[in-house]
């Protein structure tokens, strides 16, 4: 199904108006394009209508005048990243449903659709509680979820997706209903990894973990010791407890003033770390990356798990992001030789940065058919390229150069994948397919043909291959 609508009639959009407490935006209103904006600025949604929700009952509206009018709908709450931009069709932002609600007694949280993850944890930490969050404060929690949730805590506490209770979905045909295990159990499976091609989830209820204690932050050596850090790197996350999950990363920090002096416009490799526990612990398992060649300093320290953001230090402003990512089905100190050679020179790449996240731990070990995000439990490493596009830059070029390295690298590459990790804007039909086992795959088709037999939301996950077949 394709969207050909080029405009809506007047008095149809002032119908909607009037049943909304949100706002609805078209184009040519002075402030469509703030409504449409996404803070990956490589994606540009081009919708006919923007609703702007600010409760359930508004997406119930939005989601009913989408099928009255026949419109594809695409839901964005922040905006980091959507497979597919909003074009001739009906853009849901969330943002604004942001609500968060602690139970400390129950350690859960309820929260919008629209609620960030800083937002969150700043409320959970209140009561030493936590979510199994990501490493930006600043992304949209739900997006994370409905991706599988790969957080910072993930070798400890499994995905973000084994801590969800329930969602709160409007459904394409614009009636809300409860998923959970025990209501409407395939459509709580689906979403749980299956990404945002279901339904319009706007309330998300998760358990909270106890984080009394934290340690994180961050090793550096310059790019040219890539070929010793790299698999240095590989043998010492093979002996790391569950509670240490750890990262590395090659980068060319750009020479702008809010980055601190000493990477300033440098060429660098590093190694993240988060552990849940205490700081002599933490010290005694990172204290032999000190001693690796070239090693130039760290930010290592305890902190409250609130504070986690500078662990990762995401970018915070909007800017254009073009990723790839892999899971990988090994990842040996020759492999991360491999890897290190196959990126070389890094500091004339056309991607901004490369990371490789550490996964098992407790995430193998919940049982693979519990979510469809099967894959992710049983790879060791996922590889991550990420390039800011420019004119100077364009994506395509930024996409060659992941091809390349993936190609390079083969023998240990496993599938495309997770969800939140193969891309953004124009990820194909093969790559998507390529996430999924295909049981999984068929499972969730059969899902989605019940759900949304229109493919109203065509606009994410599967949606582009139902749209393409």
């Amino acid at each position: 199904m394709t969207d050909t609508h080029d405009s809506l009639s007047a008095e149809a959009v002032r119908e909607l108006r009037e049943l909304l407490t949100g706002k609805a935006h078209l184009p040519g209103d002075a402030d469509f394009g703030n409504a449409a904006f996404a803070w990956n600025v490589a994606i540009e949604h081009r919708p006919l209508i923007v609703v702007d929700a600010v409760s359930e009952g508004d997406v119930l509206e939005a989601v009913r005048f989408a099928n009255a009018h026949d419109l594809g709908i695409a839901v964005q709450a922040t905006g980091h990243g959507q497979p597919r931009p909003c074009h001739h069709a009906m853009l849901i932002r969330t943002g604004r449903m942001d609500a968060v609600a602690i139970d400390p007694v129950a350690k859960t949280a309820r929260f919008g659709a629209g609620a960030a993850w800083g937002r969150i944890n700043d409320a959970a930490g209140e009561h030493g509680l936590a979510g199994v969050s990501g490493s930006s404060p600043n992304v949209g929690a739900l997006g994370y979820l409905m991706g599988g949730g790969l957080g910072l805590m993930s070798r400890r506490h499994g995905l973000g997706v084994d801590r969800v209770l329930r969602f709160r979905v409007v459904t394409a045909q614009g009636e809300a209903v409860t998923a959970s295990r025990e209501e409407n159990p395939d459509l709580f499976w689906a979403i749980r990894g299956g990404g945002g091609s279901f339904g319009v989830v706007t309330e998300v209820e998760i358990e909270l973990i106890e984080v009394p204690e934290f340690y994180g932050g961050a090793a550096f050596w310059s790019v040219e010791r890539a070929e010793s850090v790299f698999p240095a790197y590989a043998a010492w996350a093979a002996t790391l407890p569950d509670a240490m999950s750890t990262s590395l990363h090659a980068i060319n920090f750009p020479p702008v003033p809010f980055v601190p002096e000493p990477l300033r416009g440098r060429s660098m490799v590093y190694v993240t770390a988060a552990f849940v526990g205490p700081a002599e612990e933490a010290e005694r398992l990172l204290a032999p990356l000190r001693g690796w060649e070239g090693f130039e300093f760290d930010t290592y320290h305890p902190m409250p798990y609130r504070e986690s953001a500078c662990v990762h230090n995401d970018p915070v402003d909007p800017l254009p992001v073009s990723g790839s990512g892999r899971l990988l089905r090994s990842f040996t100190p020759d492999e991360a030789l491999e890897l290190a050679r196959a990126i070389s020179p890094f500091a004339s790449s056309p991607h901004l940065m490369l990371q490789v996240r550490h996964l098992q731990g407790a995430i193998a070990r919940v049982d693979r058919e519990d979510s469809p995000v099967g894959p992710t439990r049983e790879a060791p490493f996922v590889l991550h390229m990420l390039g800011v596009p420019t004119p100077h830059n364009p994506p395509e070029g930024i996409e060659a150069n992941a091809q390349r390295v993936f190609a390079e690298i083969r023998s240990f590459v496993l599938q495309p994948g997770p969800i939140n990790w193969v891309g953004e804007g124009g990820v194909s039909a093969e790559t998507m397919r390529a996430v999924f086992t295909d049981d999984d795959w068929d499972r969730l088709l059969e899902i989605k043909s019940r759900h949304d037999p229109k493919n109203r939301f065509r606009f994410a996950g599967i949606g582009l291959v139902v749209d393409a077949s």
